[in-house]
């Protein structure tokens, strides 16, 4: 089981390589650059906080020093959001 989810009732478009999400209670559309794409994409899949990290540094090596620290703040807004939610393990 993956460790993030979106929450339910949120829309999600891809379109040329970015991202957008619709959320359905509030009516806000939420674009997400290449970079935060391929964040959520990890973040709904991977297991772990360890793994997508791994699976970040993989597809971006360019930017591995601020991958972590990237990805606290990319988690940190999308909650404060209501976006994305953790899942019980």
């Amino acid at each position: 089981m993956s460790m993030y989810k979106l929450r339910d009732r949120i829309l999600v478009s891809k379109i040329d390589g970015e991202t957008v999400l619709l959320d359905l209670d509030s009516g806000k559309y939420f674009g997400l650059n290449a970079t935060a794409s391929a964040m959520l994409e990890i973040l709904v899949t991977a297991e772990s906080r360890s793994t997508a990290i791994s699976r970040l540094k993989e597809r971006f090596p360019q930017a591995v020093k601020r991958i972590e620290s990237d990805l606290e703040q990319f988690i940190a807004a999308m909650v404060s959001r209501g976006l994305l939610q953790a899942q019980a393990s």
